[in-house]
């Protein structure tokens, strides 16, 4: 069932960006997250990442050491909580998120596509900003490409580095 739904999410992805690339190309500044355990090279390793080649939803995703994608789900972990007029500091400041104490899930996602990575902060001002292609089979990284090696949309051979 997972593989069906994971399916289903990715040809919705691939629809939504067909469908707002009439509009400026991009999801109007959404992304997703990625921790990344995996090594991926110098600048990617133990980092933060983002992507706009998954759901684009401001999802957390998680790749272990051994390469496997997980989605991260917080959901039910927080309590809203009113701020007292007298207490807030901006305007926007009307809440606030308590634990609760229940956990959050991971669950892997059994991804069949080809994503492009980048560093979620990038403080090398001299140097190229790094974007890499990490293509996955059942959720599991097969090979990782250099943007600057190929510079195609999916470089689905040219500059491969098989992890296999």
């Amino acid at each position: 069932m997972s593989t069906i739904l994971n399916k289903w999410l990715t040809t919705l992805n691939t629809l939504t960006r067909v469908t707002l690339s009439g509009f400026g190309g991009s999801s109007m500044g959404m992304f997703d997250t990625i921790r990344c355990s995996y090594d991926l090279g110098p600048g990617f390793y133990n980092k933060e990442l983002q992507t706009k080649d998954l759901i684009c939803c401001m999802v957390e995703y998680w790749i272990t050491p051994s390469g496997q994608l997980y989605e991260l789900d917080y959901t039910g972990t927080q309590d809203w909580i009113d701020v007292p007029e007298e207490e807030r500091t901006r305007v926007w400041n009307t809440f606030k998120l308590i634990p609760n104490g229940s956990h959050g899930k991971i669950k892997p996602v059994y991804l069949f596509d080809t994503i492009e990575v980048y560093p979620s902060e990038w403080n090398a001002h001299y140097a190229a900003f790094p974007r890499l292609k990490v293509h996955f089979d059942n959720g599991i990284i097969q090979s990782v490409c250099s943007c600057r090696d190929s510079p195609d949309a999916h470089c689905p051979t040219h500059g491969r580095k098989s992890v296999a």
